[in-house]
């Protein structure tokens, strides 16, 4: 018995390290639940409108998006945005913000955080 449960083990961590090899090594893998950084941060047309859409109604401070920062899959998607932030008042100042958008699996979306980011 126990070298049946000896030869099933060597067996998993051996499926376990070919799979390992058989990755991408260019390409990493997106991790279920964690945050992964974005190569190309670009504001696309299609982030920007999400982006529109999740602080539609939004008042006080206008948010202008100039980079993806990261991205994290849960049910669903979570978009972290480094923002220029500019309170709505005569003279105000812009300084940054990081904006973390949820997009559920349907399709809506909402502010999940907004942080003031210290330069």
């Amino acid at each position: 018995m126990k070298s049946l449960k000896k030869i099933t083990v060597l067996l998993f961590v051996a499926v376990l390290l070919m799979a390992a090899g058989c990755a991408k090594k260019d390409e990493p893998e997106p991790i279920v639940g964690g945050w992964s950084e974005v190569e190309d941060g670009t504001i696309t047309e299609e982030l920007q409108q999400k982006f529109d859409k999740a602080i539609e109604g939004l008042t006080g401070v206008g948010y202008v998006p100039l980079e993806l920062l990261e991205t994290q899959i849960v049910a669903g998607t979570n978009y972290k945005f480094l923002c220029d932030a500019t309170p709505v008042y005569q003279d105000a100042e812009t300084k940054k913000a990081i904006v973390t958008i949820y997009e559920d699996l349907e399709g809506n979306l909402s502010i999940l955080d907004i942080e003031d980011v210290e330069e």
